[in-house]
């Protein structure tokens, strides 16, 4: 693996396509919960999140993940507003073999000291649970690399642009990753918090959409408006 040269980097637009397959505002009454988003079913860290203010926020207890089956996604952009710290963005979660996987993520906490990281994943279900439950937390790294920043003070914007065997991550338009990756196949969305405190984790706004093509760079102001 190698980092991609800034030629390429400097080449290559900020991604969003015409048509964004899932989007999610996370409207609803404070308390609900999400349609379609459903818990790992790992009950070690007794974390919960529940809508709050229009965001889907974690509310309680630890650690906590949840993954949105059936929907399949490979390449192309994902886009997703996130606060606090302590949070996780999962894509191509994809079973392997009965109840282990790969998957990339992207994270936030200060377990290196305050970073982003984007990790390529190898995950597996707890013992004595049934297969599926797709823990794609739960596992090791095979690879990850670190972009050391303090915690932010509010919302940050997110894009990943998942080429394939290309990935690259901007935060606040900032382009913080740029590597050659190892494919997987295509698989589905997760989203969490790794842990617990006074700046917990809250995402909105996210919206993904499989196997398209990268076009013209659209701001989030533009995004945002799409919703109102």
């Amino acid at each position: 693996m190698r980092m991609l040269t800034l030629v390429l980097v400097a080449s290559l637009v900020l991604p969003l396509t015409t048509r964004a397959d899932f989007d999610y505002t996370f409207g609803g009454p404070d308390g609900s919960f999400p349609l379609g988003w459903e818990w790992t079913g790992d009950p070690r860290g007794g974390g919960v999140f529940e809508i709050h203010d229009e965001a889907f926020t974690h509310v309680s207890g630890g650690h906590v993940h949840y993954v949105l089956p059936p929907h399949t996604c490979g390449w192309g952009p994902y886009r997703f507003r996130v606060r606090g710290t302590d949070w996780l963005f999962a894509w191509r979660i994809t079973p392997s073999d009965p109840g282990a996987g790969k998957c990339f993520c992207l994270y936030y906490n200060d377990y290196w000291g305050w970073a982003y990281n984007f990790v390529e994943f190898d995950w597996t279900t707890l013992p004595g649970y049934p297969e599926g439950q797709y823990m794609y937390h739960n596992g090791w790294h095979t690879r990850i690399e670190h972009h050391y920043a303090d915690p932010p003070e509010s919302w940050v914007d997110v894009v990943i642009q998942d080429s394939e065997s290309e990935v690259f991550i901007w935060i606040d338009d900032e382009l913080l990753f740029a590597f050659e990756v190892t494919p997987i196949p295509e698989g589905y969305v997760g989203l969490g918090s790794s842990g617990g405190g006074s700046m917990w984790p809250a995402f909105d706004y996210a919206r993904w959409s499989p196997g398209s093509v990268p076009v013209e760079p659209v701001s989030w102001t533009r995004v945002k408006s799409l919703y109102r």
